[in-house]
């Protein structure tokens, strides 16, 4: 299994994977605008909040806002189009972040983001897996496929991730965890 970015990595490449009977998840951002992407300019000026501290040009997405999720549709679409196996849409904990939208974004309204993205993704054959979002895992854990955690062993938070592996109530199997440092 590989995790790679959908945007940078050839679709040849993805193609010569998925012939190797590997399988190929793919990295796009789901939550934030990156001005640098092709599809910037689909978001409407009150889709956008906050830029990240960390990442000039990129700027927080209002998810509750119907235009960001047609634009993040035409991500998963390009997912298919290119062979990715799965996704792995990132950055929804937008919620945990100072991201500059009034009302603030809620947990609860990433719960409803991701079941529409993992709903869209499912109906096109792929899988869905998230990362981080530690709080509402069990609340997503009927529309996700796997885990993803980042850098749990240096943020001491790999626990957090065993109710997924073990499923959170009686009757539902496990799902795998992936683990990524850096």
């Amino acid at each position: 299994i590989y995790e790679v970015d959908m945007f940078y990595t050839p679709e040849e490449t993805i193609r010569k994977m998925n012939d190797l009977d590997q399988k190929v998840i793919c990295y796009f951002s789901a939550a934030t605008a990156e001005n640098w992407r092709d599809d910037y300019k689909e978001f409407d000026r009150q889709d956008l909040g906050r830029e990240l501290p960390d990442w000039p040009g990129e700027r927080y997405l209002d998810i509750r806002r119907p235009n960001v999720f047609n634009v993040i549709k035409k991500r998963i679409d390009l997912a298919k189009q290119i062979g990715c196996n799965a996704i792995e849409p990132d950055n929804v904990d937008v919620y945990s972040n100072d991201n500059g939208f009034t009302p603030e974004i809620t947990p609860g309204d990433t719960v409803t983001y991701l079941h529409k993205i993992s709903e869209y993704a499912r109906s096109l054959g792929m899988s869905v897996g998230i990362k981080n979002c530690i709080e509402i895992l069990g609340d997503i854990f009927d529309d996700v496929d796997f885990a993803i955690s980042e850098e749990c062993v240096q943020y001491l938070n790999c626990t957090a991730y065993s109710n997924f592996t073990t499923a959170p109530s009686p009757g539902k199997e496990g799902k795998p965890v992936f683990e990524v440092e850096y």
